[in-house]
C-alpha cells in the first residue's frame, strides 16, 4: 500500500497529469502536449490489432503484405502531423516509435523465407541454414 501511494505521489510530482509537460533541452524549453491523445491512441490500437492479426506467431506472405499496406496508411497520418507541426504530443511520439518498429518487423518477416522457432510462416514451413543470421535497418533514404 505504501509503495502504491509513493508511486502515485511520484506521478503527480512528475507533471505527467498536466495537459503539457516541460522537457529540458539544450538551450530552450520544449513542451510535450497530451492534446489529441485519443486520436493517436486509436491509431496505435489499429496498429496493434494489425500486428496481432497479420504478424503473429503464424504468418502468411499475403497477411504480411496486407500489414504493410496498413502501415503505409498510418504513415500518411504521421506525415500529415509532421507537416502540420503537431509532433510535440507524447502519444504521437509513442505511435511514431511503434509504427517504425512494426514496419521493421513486417519487412524482416517478409525477407525471411523460412520458419524458425516460434515464428512460423505458412508459405515457408522449413528452416533454412543460409538465412540464420540477418539484420534489418530502417533508413530515411528511399
Amino acid at each position: 500500500m505504501v509503495f502504491a501511494l509513493r508511486a502515485v505521489d511520484d506521478i503527480q510530482k512528475s507533471g505527467l497529469l498536466k495537459s503539457k509537460l516541460t522537457v529540458p533541452t539544450k538551450g530552450k524549453k520544449q513542451f510535450i502536449s497530451f492534446a489529441k491523445a485519443s486520436y493517436w491512441k486509436k491509431r496505435r490500437k489499429i496498429l496493434q490489432d494489425m500486428m496481432w492479426t497479420h504478424c503473429g506467431i503464424v504468418r502468411t506472405v499475403a497477411g504480411l503484405n496486407q500489414g504493410l499496406k496498413v502501415i503505409e496508411e498510418l504513415e500518411a497520418d504521421l506525415q500529415a502531423a509532421i507537416k502540420n507541426k503537431e509532433t510535440e504530443n507524447i502519444h504521437f511520439l509513442e505511435f511514431q516509435n511503434a509504427l517504425q518498429v512494426s514496419k521493421m518487423i513486417l519487412i524482416a518477416a517478409l525477407r525471411r523465407h523460412e520458419s524458425r522457432g516460434l515464428h512460423y510462416i505458412l508459405d515457408y514451413p522449413n528452416p533454412s541454414p543460409k538465412t540464420k543470421h540477418q539484420s534489418i535497418y530502417l533508413s530515411d533514404k528511399k
